[in-house]
Order: C-alpha cells, then structure tokens, then sequence
C-alpha cells in the first residue's frame, strides 16, 4: 500500500483491530510504502462484500469507533455536514435508526501531529457508521 504523509520509521497502526502496520521505505518525502503485518486480520475485520453495507459497524460515538484516531484533536471550523444522496444506504440506515442522517466531514490532527480527517455517517442521535481516516484535510480553508 502506498500513503501519502511524511513519516519516520516505526510502526504505525490502520486501526485499533490491526496488529500493525509496518514502515516498508519512504519513496518520496510525502510518501510511504507500508505493509500490514498480519494481512489477513486486517482483511476480515476491514472488508465488506461488494455492493453490501455492513449495517454492524453502528457504534454509539464517532470516539467508540476502533478506526478512531489515537488523541485525535478536532480543527476549529473544520466539521461539515452534509445530505446522504444514497438513498438506498439512507433507507438502511434509518431501519436502524429513525432519524436525520448526515454525512460528516472532520478535519483535526491525531496524536502523532499529522493532519486527518474522519468521514462517516452520523444520526441526529450522535449514532456513526463507516468511520473512515484519510490523510490530509478534506475541508477548504
């Protein structure tokens, strides 16, 4: 897998279910080749048959999620909130609860000072689904 971050060498998690992820060689300043050190772990935790939504990865708060990042601290204006155009997963998610569902944008910093951002659905409840981490931010500025 290749990441865009400037790194230093060590070891690095994708969640808090993966054993690790493990520093393979920068190949740019801005750039990694990681390898996960247990694949398989990763892939049965991490994977969703395609053109399936796994409605089981409901928890109660964006921070009980296991992709959460370690000391994550949240940008000051850098949340957005957004309609969920797919009304199929819409549907889905409102059998699980009957509410305002939104699709949520947060840019903030982890706990290594590397800038991130957290998509996910959340409901009115406070309720996520599908908590991803992508490097970067993903809000203008």
């Amino acid at each position: 897998m290749l990441y865009s971050r400037a790194a230093q060498e060590g070891t690095y998690y994708c969640c808090k279910k993966c054993t690790s992820l493990a520093l393979v060689g920068i190949t740019t300043f801005d750039q990694w080749n990681v390898e996960l050190a247990d694949m398989e772990e990763h892939e049965k935790h991490n994977t969703v048959e395609e053109g399936k939504t796994d409605l089981q990865q409901i928890f109660t708060s964006v921070k009980n999620s296991p992709k959460y990042p370690e000391g994550f601290q949240a940008a000051r204006n850098g949340t957005k909130k957004l309609r969920i155009e797919n009304r199929q997963l819409l549907e889905k998610l409102r059998q699980i609860e009957a509410s305002e569902w939104r699709k949520v944008y947060q840019d903030g910093v982890d706990g290594s000072g590397h800038r991130v951002s957290l998509h996910y659905f959340q409901s009115a409840s406070g309720k996520v689904f599908d908590v991803k981490v992508k490097f970067g931010w993903s809000n203008k500025r």
